[in-house]
């Protein structure tokens, strides 16, 4: 998997001088122009040493000088491995394997109560690099945790009356300290308590979760609420009590210290927008607005046979479709009548029909 990444950095060119220098050598892998070939960086990687570079004008005379040079090749890349590389090249390595340009996505199952998490999406993205050593758990671990965000899913509560809210108690109980290294999370937007009170209270699940970032993160700067399309949640609507809301909402978010940046993303459709108003609401509170653009929404059919761009027109092929399937259930039961009747009159010991019955 290095060899992957060192074909980024090294283009495939021919030798114009016989042999270059380690300083020579760093500056090409540092992202220089540089005149080593794929194979040569393989033969560094894999045999862990610095490759002879290119070849010599005059070849060596055989004898004990040829010998000599050989064996002392050998020597030096059997001293040199990979923890003799130039730790900015560990690091873009690291980089390459660990640090992600979307989101680390987490989802849960819809069955227990505290389900356990996992990755939406596996590829692109290799923790295992961090077993190889404790040198590299030591090197790798704060670009994983520092460079990435992190988006957790919403969960249900443990009643029917108990609000969704953010998993993320069981990420940040396996990673125990490292949840220091920590700089940008992505957490569903918290709701308020229905129906909606004369006096508005952020539900105590939200305030648990806001604490326990602040708690555990202590480093983190960024916190993003994810608002989805059809967001059931009065802090985000014209009620009388909606800016008290977001005022109760901002001072759990001020009371993580290290916190600099509050975004609010809302996903929407492309005919949609999210209020004026609220969103003036929210930038009077300093905090930053993104709207991140849905695919144009469609609606697919119960059958799943037929895409509709509005949903009026969806509803009503579901009850034609609906309506026809009663049919064909009313007609073969009156079939299946039919066919018992007729055995029965066949039936020479048939009476009546509660003999049958």
């Amino acid at each position: 998997m290095f060899i992957v990444f060192f074909s980024k950095f090294f283009q495939v060119q021919t030798l114009s001088h016989p042999q270059f220098t380690q300083a020579e050598v760093n500056n090409n892998i540092l992202g220089r122009p540089t005149c080593i070939t794929l194979f040569q960086v393989m033969n560094f990687v894999h045999l862990g040493g610095l490759a002879i570079l290119g070849k010599r004008k005059t070849p060596l005379r055989r004898g004990t000088r040829h010998r000599a040079a050989v064996q002392h090749h050998l020597h030096r890349r059997a001293k040199m491995g990979f923890s003799d590389l130039p730790t900015e090249i560990r690091l873009e390595i690291y980089s390459e394997l660990l640090v992600l340009s979307e989101p680390i996505d987490f989802l849960a199952d819809r069955g227990p109560l505290s389900p356990p998490l996992f990755r939406s999406r596996r590829h692109k993205l290799h923790p295992a690099v961090l077993r190889v050593s404790r040198m590299v758990h030591g090197e790798a671990s704060p670009l994983l945790y520092s460079n990435n965000c992190f988006r957790f899913p919403e969960v249900y509560g443990p009643t029917m009356s108990a609000p969704t809210h953010a998993h993320i108690a069981p990420f940040l109980a396996q990673i125990g300290l490292q949840a220091r290294l920590i700089r940008r999370i992505c957490i569903p937007f918290p709701t308020f308590n229905y129906p909606v009170p004369d006096e508005a209270r952020l539900h105590e699940v939200h305030i648990n979760n806001l604490e326990l970032i602040r708690k555990s993160c202590t480093n983190i700067e960024t916190l993003e609420l994810l608002i989805p399309p059809d967001h059931s949640n009065y802090a985000l609507y014209d009620w009388a009590t909606a800016a008290e809301a977001l005022n109760i909402l901002n001072t759990h978010l001020r009371s993580i210290h290290s916190l600099k940046d509050i975004i609010v993303n809302f996903e929407e459709y492309p005919e949609c927008d999210p209020s004026d108003d609220l969103t003036k609401k929210m930038r009077d509170l300093e905090w930053t607005i993104m709207i991140t653009r849905l695919p144009k929404r469609v609606w697919i059919s119960c059958d799943g046979r037929v895409e509709f761009d509005n949903e009026e027109d969806c509803n009503v092929y579901n009850s034609e479709q609906l309506r026809i399937e009663l049919e064909m259930e009313e007609e073969r039961e009156r079939e299946e009548w039919r066919e018992e009747y007729y055995r029965r009159r066949r039936d020479p010991y048939w009476k009546n029909d509660s003999d049958y019955d």
